[in-house]
């Protein structure tokens, strides 16, 4: 036997984090099973069991999910592998299910969307969506990276091909305003989430605003550079302009005053009262 292929249960044990005792309960409960036993206390397990252990963990840990209910779950995961439409674990798989909660996350916020509903829509086993993602709250961090990207991404290359700075910084304003009401759904759900003592999701709250400002502090820093706007920090300036974009976007679409046109001729006063008067 080529030891080096196979693992002990010490070794799953560091692995996994799951203790012997664990491990040998859930052997015993059929969950998992050796690859080769050597005799009575010796056995051998492979990479494919340290995955399938993990899965338990999340199972247990995550959905709180008794060892009843966890064997007809990894039934129905290994059915939905055998399938031949299966897409097995892949980039579009996970990228399906990051479209799918995402759509889910804006429809009914972040707190009141369960995992059971992600899988419901899909149509998948909750020990599959445990191969791709550990938790909702991971998730979750990957939807915010796909929503902002959908929103501006497109709209940001075509602001780019813009070579009048100020007619640039308008034209981003333009395109948030378009995007309000998604952006500020999802960012009043990461905020709340972000207050709560998470580090990962305080992270994620600040790359997503530095997503949004930054490219206007870049404009900004040319503007100065050039000599059109006077000199300023920009990054200040930046968030400011950004605050100023937010709430005046809150005055149409959540107060219902002034239409777009409006809000954005304000935007280009303010930003030609920031020019050089040389």
């Amino acid at each position: 036997m080529d030891k080096q292929k196979y693992l002990t249960i010490s070794e799953l044990e560091t692995l996994t984090g799951i203790p012997k005792s664990t491990i040998r309960y859930y052997a015993r409960e059929g969950l998992i099973s050796p690859h080769i036993k050597t005799g009575k206390t010796m056995a051998y397990y492979t990479e494919e069991q340290v995955d399938r252990l993990k899965l338990i963990k999340n199972l247990r840990e995550e959905e709180n999910m008794p060892i009843r209910f966890i064997v007809d779950e990894l039934e129905r995961y290994e059915a939905e592998r055998q399938m031949p439409e299966s897409k097995g674990v892949s980039i579009d798989r996970k990228q399906e299910i990051i479209q799918t909660t995402a759509r889910l996350f804006t429809q009914k916020g972040y707190d009141k969307t369960s995992i059971q509903d992600i899988v419901s829509e899909l149509q998948m086993s909750k020990s599959t969506f445990y191969i791709y993602f550990a938790n909702k709250e991971e998730l979750f961090i990957e939807c915010t990276d796909y929503i902002f990207h959908q929103m501006f991404n497109q709209v940001w290359d075509s602001i780019r091909q813009e070579e009048d700075i100020i007619q640039r910084l308008i034209k981003r304003a333009d395109a948030f305003f378009d995007a309000y009401p998604k952006w500020r759904d999802m960012m009043n759900q990461l905020r709340g989430i972000a207050v709560a003592d998470n580090p990962a999701f305080m992270e994620k709250y600040k790359e997503s605003l530095d997503y949004i400002v930054r490219p206007v502090i870049r404009d900004v820093e040319r503007a100065v550079d050039r000599g059109i706007l006077q000199e300023m920090n920009p990054e200040i300036i930046g968030f400011a302009l950004m605050g100023f974009a937010e709430y005046t976007a809150e005055l149409h679409w959540i107060f219902g005053k002034y239409d777009k046109q409006e809000v954005i001729d304000q935007v280009k006063k303010i930003l030609l009262a920031m020019t050089r008067k040389d």
